[in-house]
């Protein structure tokens, strides 16, 4: 796949981001996981119950601590990073005396300060598809370099199905600064993703695709709908 260097201003897209997920975090206080991520750390164990070795994982925006938990659940020595420092302050709140709790981070995780070929797992949920594409690949390449070899990580994203694809200022390839008709979206960057861009991104960055799957729902007496894909990938060098 090939992709342009973004001409956007990324520190700003940035700053919003981070703006909009502190409101968030104060009003969605999020304690049950994803079942995406169960199933996805399910399967790893399932794949290596001989494996009793200590592995380490990492959760990339980890918000309300709720996939930390799950992390710890499965052996994990549980890390994780987050643009919101309130975020931080909550989660070692809640689980700094469990023997699997591991690194907070508050920042920008390309900046994280974490060593490469560190973690068995990564979780990356509902973090990426806020850059444009060209900065979603190099997050992804950012993610490999994290993950062992062998190493997995499950992460999401955007299709263009959803309810408020498209209301806004179209940036650049699927990039859209979003208007108030995307109501509690409104001021956010948003990228939507085809299903051959994702399996493209998934391959240029250096990973192996394991399993994809899409995911629709709808909400608010079925009058939005919400669509997502569910990636699951391995670094194999």
């Amino acid at each position: 796949m090939s992709t342009n260097s973004s001409i956007l201003n990324i520190s700003a897209i940035n700053a919003q981001n981070q703006s909009f997920a502190a409101k968030e975090l104060a009003k969605h206080k999020l304690n049950y996981p994803s079942e995406h991520i169960v199933r996805f750390l399910s399967r790893i164990r399932a794949n290596n119950i001989n494996n009793q070795e200590s592995k380490e994982g990492l959760d990339i925006g980890f918000g309300s601590g709720q996939h930390l938990q799950l992390l710890m659940d499965f052996g994990y020595k549980a890390s994780g990073i987050e643009l919101v420092s309130e975020a931080g302050d909550r989660v070692k709140e809640l689980y700094q005396q469990n023997p699997l709790f591991g690194d907070i981070v508050i920042g920008d995780f390309r900046n994280s300060g974490f060593s490469e070929n560190k973690f068995d797992v990564v979780i990356c949920w509902g973090v990426v598809f806020l850059r444009p594409i060209a900065e979603i690949l190099t997050d992804l390449k950012f993610i490999l370099k994290l993950i062992c070899p062998g190493g997995q990580l499950c992460i999401n994203f955007r299709t263009k199905d959803n309810w408020f694809y498209g209301l806004g200022k179209k940036l650049e390839n699927e990039h859209f600064l979003l208007d108030e008709r995307a109501g509690a979206y409104a001021g956010f960057h948003y990228t939507f993703l085809d299903e051959i861009t994702v399996r493209d991104l998934i391959k240029e960055a250096g990973f192996q695709l394991e399993n994809l799957e899409r995911w629709d729902w709808h909400k608010n007496n079925m009058k939005e709908k919400h669509s997502w894909w569910i990636v699951c990938c391995k670094r194999i060098n």
